[in-house]
């Protein structure tokens, strides 16, 4: 999977790894746990899918310069491989 040398970070149950709207110049691994992306629609906050082990997300901001499109939050303790763009940090 991915090398030693990439950040991993712990996000507890509850804490938002990105917002909607936030710069992105990063993707994620889930290597443990869950995380949920969801996106305001209207005023409310649905959540379009979750991300399990081995899953990637995040990984328009490699692709693009937009902002994010949706938010993701851990809905289990997740650990997560940090993914940098070309020459970025997150």
């Amino acid at each position: 999977m991915a090398g030693d040398s990439l950040e991993r970070k712990l996000y507890r149950v509850g804490r938002e790894v990105f917002a909607e709207g936030d710069h992105g110049n990063c993707a994620y691994i889930v290597e443990v746990g869950r995380i949920a992306i969801s996106k305001d629609i209207e005023g409310r906050e649905v959540v379009l899918g979750t991300i399990g082990p081995n899953g990637l997300f995040g990984e328009m901001a490699l692709l693009d310069d937009a902002p994010r499109m949706a938010s993701a939050t851990a809905i289990t303790d997740a650990v997560c491989v940090m993914l940098p763009g070309p020459g970025r940090q997150e």
